[in-house]
């Protein structure tokens, strides 16, 4: 059975990617939101 959609873990840098862009001026915008880094696993 894969782990999930994306058929594999992920990976730290993926996680940092989500964290430097929420702590970028990118996301000033962003508030009250939940981010999934699942690969899928969650519909």
């Amino acid at each position: 059975m894969l782990p999930n959609l994306a058929g594999r873990f992920g990976t730290i840098e993926e996680v940092g990617k989500l964290v430097a862009f929420l702590a970028s001026p990118a996301a000033d915008y962003i508030t009250a939101a939940n981010f999934r880094i699942d690969g899928g696993r969650l519909a």
